[in-house]
C-alpha cells in the first residue's frame, strides 16, 4: 500500500502564512518534515520557486531565497499559481520521484509546466541544510521509461489515487469550513462574554437598566444558537463543546439574574406603591380634619345668625 504524505499545507494553509515564517524559519520546518516524510514523497506534487520572497520579522524586510512546497495545493495556493507564480521565471510545478542508489537517494522533480525547470534554478536549493541531510541531490528529470502493461496499470493506479485523493481535498475543505465557522462562532462569543463582563460591573441599584441588559445578552446568546443550529452539522458540533458549555451557564446566570431582578422589581414596586398609599390615606385624612373644622366653623356661624335672627 503507497504511503502517503503528510500535505504541507499542514504548516502553510496560504502562501502568505509562508511568507510571513520567515526564511529561517521556513527552512527549519522543511528540515524536519523531509526528515519525517522524504520516504513518502513517491508521486507527490510539487511547487517550486528559485526567488522567492519572505519577509524577515525581526528586520522586518523582505529576504529572498529557494521555496518547496510538496503536497496537492488547495485552492488558495491554486490561485497564487495561477495569478503569480506562473508568470515567474523560476516557477515549476510536478510531481516527485524518488531514485535510490545503494541508500543515497535523488529526488527528481518532473516537472509538468513552469519556466523554472532548470537545473541552474536548483544551485541553492542544493545547499539547504534540509536538502544536504535529506538527499543524495536533487534534480529536474523526466519519468523512467515503462512497458505498455506496466503503463496502463500505473494509469489505472494514478485514477484510483486522483479520485482518493480529491475526495480527501474535498473532505479536508469541508472540514476548513467548519473550523472557519466555528472561528465566526468565537466571535460571538466573545460580545456574549463583553456584555457578561459590562452586567457584572453594574450598580445593581438601577434594576430597570439591568433587566435591559439582560434582555440584550438574552438576544445576544438567541442570535448566536441561531448561527450554530444553521450553520453546524456533524464533526463541527463537537468543536462548540467548550462554548456550548460556556453558553449554558451564561443562560443559567441570566435565568437566575432576571428572576432576581424582577423579584427586586417587584418589591420596588410594592414599597413605592405602598408609599403613594400612605401618602393619599394622610390627605384623605387632612382632608377629613378640615372638613370637620369647616362644618364646626359653619356651625357656629349658623348658630350666631340665628340668635340674631330670633332677638
Amino acid at each position: 500500500m503507497k504511503k502517503v504524505i503528510k500535505n504541507m499545507k499542514k504548516f502553510f494553509k496560504t502562501p502568505e502564512d509562508l511568507i510571513k515564517e520567515g526564511m529561517d524559519e521556513y527552512n527549519k520546518i522543511l528540515k524536519n518534515y523531509l526528515k519525517k516524510e522524504k520516504s513518502k514523497l513517491e508521486g507527490a506534487n510539487f511547487i517550486f520557486i528559485d526567488e522567492f520572497e519572505f519577509f524577515n520579522p525581526k528586520s522586518k524586510q523582505s529576504e529572498v531565497g529557494p521555496m518547496i512546497f510538496f503536497g496537492t495545493p488547495n485552492v488558495q495556493w491554486k490561485q497564487a499559481i495561477k495569478q503569480d507564480y506562473k508568470n515567474r521565471k523560476t516557477f515549476a510545478f510536478g510531481s516527485c520521484h524518488l531514485e535510490d542508489e545503494n541508500g543515497e537517494v535523488t529526488l527528481k522533480l518532473l516537472a509538468e509546466f513552469g519556466k523554472g525547470a532548470k537545473d541552474i534554478f536548483l544551485k541553492k536549493l542544493r545547499k539547504t541544510q534540509a536538502f544536504k541531510s535529506s538527499f543524495k541531490t536533487v534534480v529536474f528529470g523526466e519519468a523512467p521509461e515503462l512497458d505498455e502493461a506496466e503503463t496502463l496499470e500505473k494509469k489505472a493506479i494514478q485514477d484510483n489515487l486522483n479520485s482518493i485523493k480529491k475526495e480527501q481535498d474535498e473532505a479536508v475543505n469541508a472540514t476548513e469550513e467548519k473550523l472557519d465557522e466555528v472561528a465566526s462562532k468565537s466571535k460571538e462569543l466573545e460580545i456574549i462574554e463583553q456584555q457578561l463582563t459590562e452586567i457584572k460591573k453594574m450598580d445593581n441599584s438601577d434594576t430597570e437598566l439591568c433587566l435591559d441588559e439582560f434582555d440584550k445578552l438574552q438576544r445576544l446568546v438567541s442570535e448566536w444558537e441561531e448561527i450554530y443550529d444553521e450553520s453546524s452539522e456533524g464533526e463541527a458540533k463537537s468543536c462548540f463543546e467548550n462554548e456550548t458549555a460556556a453558553i449554558d451557564k451564561i443562560k443559567e446566570f441570566i435565568k437566575e439574574g432576571i428572576e432576581s431582578f424582577k423579584a427586586l422589581n417587584v418589591k420596588e414596586e410594592f414599597s413605592d406603591l405602598y408609599k403613594e398609599t400612605c401618602r393619599l390615606e394622610t390627605r384623605i385624612d387632612k382632608r377629613k380634619d378640615l372638613n370637620l373644622k369647616v362644618r364646626a366653623k359653619y356651625y357656629e356661624e349658623y348658630i350666631l345668625l340665628d340668635e340674631k335672627h330670633s332677638s
